[in-house]
């Protein structure tokens, strides 16, 4: 904190407290004691309607006696060291009005534990990265000459970007600080780098301390007080691990670019493809919220995809099941050439999807593509709520219709069946069994982290992702796969990709056999520009235990020219609001 941040001893002052209490979001005025050292960002515990909280100082006013002798005093102070600064209070302010949250609930999420105990001080951060400097036109002279800038850089699916964040680095100016924000499994390994997701307090010290030039760190990173921060990047853009899907559901890409934005410094995405929500790139540029970004490809990234079949199962003899012929083929011609095999498989259970046997097709909703299930003598929708009955192939008419779909577990069984003598593991949770020679590894995601680790990679039912409910649960769905996809060793090392589909023609299915995700980003943007839903409009969710309450909400909503999607009564009520 800086010296006119420190306001010790006197009379007469009043810290702005946000409390503790949800879903509480304004701040309390409580009478600083004489002597006790309280700064903007200090995490305090306060008397709050007869019990003992905690609570974050945001301001800190002077005013004078009288109106001070009315207010109850602060308690003490928690740590030694303010946990917030002007920059991560007003984002968690922001955050709280973005996401209906409150900005105490931020904070908290953000405040380390145990409490940080080192005082802040200045001293120069080693370098991470080594000379001569890598250079990526437009951005790395912008972050070194201190401009604002927005960038896209895509890559390669197993790239964890180290070399491009080498090079960002490498450009920040002398006592400046790079803040990265990265999921786990992607985190880039930089010399020197403090890593807020292993190194704890003593991490968080260092950052706030701006004793680092790299700071990396997951989801609560944006809102870590770096004093002089240069440039914000977020690794693996694409992928669904930025996202909390608790309340309030954040989204750790759009916390950076906003913290990149309040700094006035540079912001820059690294991953294969771009998130395609709220506040993507690509989507702010064409709704005009500021100029175009600058896109990058990777030198050389198209040529390091594994080389990618698709098989249609439509094709396959009737009755053949989920796994084709080609399928058993090429696992066995792996196995017996001594190839690391990764049969990829996102479910532990067991499908409920619907398959015609006289066409072929994947029972597929006709009003917005998602899979149907089978319900009480029809097969119904879970997106949009159309409904068939009696069960029948939406597209040709036809009853006779069969089941498909398997998990993990299954399928691991079956294989054991099906290939005896081949060493068969299974990578679920926790346990993942890491790429071994002549051996098969059937996965859920544990299994990605093993980036470029896998000679054959087999995508065995990726529709059944690609069709399940809600507004981003293709590009979801979509990420899963280029990860699965990053799992393959590049072609130029002999990696191959199988991808099984009864939908080739589909976005996602095609943006893969091109190696291109751009393919996939384009056409769902330009859909959800045509139907006017997010990022080109909000969606507000509205619940209440009360149904009246969320009946007024939506003659509310519907008064100011929204448009309004229910209300529903079960199994909660509840309405969704397009702004």
């Amino acid at each position: 904190m800086s010296s006119d941040d420190r306001e010790r001893g006197g009379h007469g002052r009043v810290a702005k407290v946000l409390v503790d209490v949800r879903p509480l979001d304004e701040p309390y005025d409580y009478a600083v004691p004489a002597g006790m050292d309280v700064r903007t960002g200090s995490l305090v515990r306060v008397d709050f309607a007869g019990r003992s909280v905690r609570g974050w100082v945001i301001a800190i006013d002077t005013t004078g006696r009288s109106s001070v002798a009315t207010l109850k005093p602060l308690t003490r102070v928690l740590g030694s060291v303010p946990v917030a600064d002007a920059a991560t209070i007003a984002l968690a302010d922001w955050a709280g009005a973005e996401y209906a949250g409150s900005p105490a609930a931020l904070l908290a999420w953000a405040t380390p534990r145990p409490l940080p105990r080192r005082e802040p001080r200045r001293t120069p951060a080693s370098s991470t990265t080594a000379a001569p400097r890598t250079r990526i036109p437009g951005v790395t002279d912008a972050i070194a000459a201190g401009d604002r800038v927005e960038a896209a850089i895509r890559c390669w699916p197993g790239d964890d970007a180290t070399a491009t964040v080498a090079a960002l680095a490498a450009a920040v100016p002398a006592g400046g600080t790079l803040l990265v924000v990265s999921p786990p499994s992607w985190q880039p390994h930089l010399p020197g780098a403090v890593d807020l997701s292993r190194g704890g307090t003593p991490a968080w010290e260092t950052a706030a301390a701006g004793d680092a030039r790299v700071v990396i760190g997951g989801r609560h990173a944006p809102l870590v007080p770096i004093p002089a921060l240069a440039a914000v990047c977020v690794t693996a853009a694409h992928s669904d691990a930025h996202k909390d899907h608790q309340a309030p559901c954040l989204d750790a890409r759009v916390l950076a670019r906003r913290r990149a934005e309040g700094a006035g410094v540079a912001f820059v995405t690294v991953g294969p493809t771009a998130p395609i929500g709220v506040e993507d790139l690509w989507a702010a540029a064409q709704a005009g919220r500021h100029r175009d970004p600058i896109v990058l490809d990777v030198p050389g990234g198209h040529r390091r995809w594994p080389r990618i079949e698709v098989v249609d199962l439509r094709d396959e003899p009737p009755g053949t099941g989920p796994l084709s012929g080609r399928f058993f083929a090429a696992v066995r011609g792996a196995v017996e050439s001594g190839a690391a095999t990764l049969v990829y498989l996102n479910r532990k259970g067991t499908a409920r999807a619907v398959v015609c046997r006289a066409c072929g097709s994947p029972s597929a909703c006709p009003e917005c593509g998602s899979l149907l299930r089978p319900g009480d003598g029809s097969l119904d929708c879970v997106r949009c709520g159309f409904s068939i009955a009696p069960r029948a192939c939406p597209r040709c008419a036809s009853t006779d219709l069969r089941r498909v779909g398997l998990g993990v577990d299954r399928l691991s069984s079956e294989l054991r069946t099906a290939l005896p003598g081949v060493r068969i593991a299974v990578a679920s949770g926790a346990d993942s069994p890491p790429p071994t020679a002549g051996a098969v590894v059937v996965g859920t995601r544990a299994a990605l982290r093993y980036r470029s680790g896998f000679d054959l990679v087999v995508l065995v039912d990726p529709d059944a992702d690609l069709g399940r409910p809600g507004l981003r649960a293709d590009e979801a769905a979509f990420g899963s796969l280029v990860d699965a996809v990053g799992a393959g060793r590049p072609r130029g090392e002999g990696g191959r990709v199988i991808v099984q589909t009864r939908r080739p023609r589909s976005s996602a299915i095609r943006a893969l056999a091109a190696c291109d995700p751009f393919l996939f980003e384009a056409e769902v943007l330009e859909r959800r520009r045509s139907e006017r839903l997010p990022p080109f409009r909000r969606i507000l969710t509205v619940s209440s235990p009360s149904a009246p309450a969320v009946a007024d909400a939506a003659a509310a909503l519907a008064g100011a020219g929204a448009d309004v999607i229910g209300p529903r009564s079960e199994p909660r009520p509840e309405l969704l609001a397009l702004v």
